[in-house]
């Protein structure tokens, strides 16, 4: 907590305060002009520090802050992208530029399309019609290509949001079910291999 407490201080209240900081010693039954101008100086000057201060450890909580998001955001397991409702992409965080084998600098501003298995769009361009239209989170599996040409199969989990600007953009989670995928087809073929027997 801050030299302000728990709320920020209106001005009135700050002055109270650098007054009271000035007045550790008892003030003289007269003062001259002079003496006042000073004396005012000084309050403000006090102000100024304590306002110095509160700035400082808002500069620090907000680093904080942004280190935080950046572990949340850019190192989660799961790789994120928010795209506006023509499904360009605003956003990716580190793990969907991995995922992809591309530079997220590339990523950002590409339709989400052209990462997609071209069999799979379908799926795709169904998926994001009814989260729109429903505006309620929605899921499906799809394949998406990487810069080397492998296929990776993703679960989507797309929530449709506003931004302060009353746009729709849909922020969507990336899940990769690869080897979830492979084991189902292993078991799949093992079944059927026993079922001809």
């Amino acid at each position: 907590m801050n030299i302000f407490g728990a709320k920020k201080l209106h001005y009135s209240e700050l002055r109270s305060l650098a007054e009271a900081r000035l007045s550790d010693k008892p003030g003289e039954a007269t003062i001259s002009p002079e003496q006042k101008l000073l004396q005012e100086l000084r309050v403000h000057q006090i102000e100024l520090e304590m306002q110095n201060e509160a700035l400082r450890e808002t500069q620090i909580e907000l680093e904080m802050s942004r280190d935080r998001y950046f572990e949340l955001y850019n190192l989660a397991p799961v790789g994120y992208v928010t795209l506006n409702e023509k499904g360009l992409i605003l956003e990716a965080n580190l793990t969907t530029a991995n995922m992809l084998d591309e530079f997220r600098s590339v990523v950002i501003n590409q339709f989400f399309t052209n990462f997609i298995q071209p069999d799979d769009l379908g799926i795709y361009y169904e998926h994001k019609k009814q989260c729109l239209a429903s505006e309620q989170k929605q899921s499906c599996e799809l394949r998406i290509l990487t810069k080397n040409g492998k296929c990776l199969w993703v679960r989507l989990e797309t929530t449709p949001v506003k931004n302060s600007h009353g746009e729709k953009h849909l922020h969507t989670m990336l899940n990769n079910i690869s080897e979830i995928k492979s084991l189902q087809e292993a078991l799949q073929t093992c079944q059927n291999s026993l079922a001809a027997k």
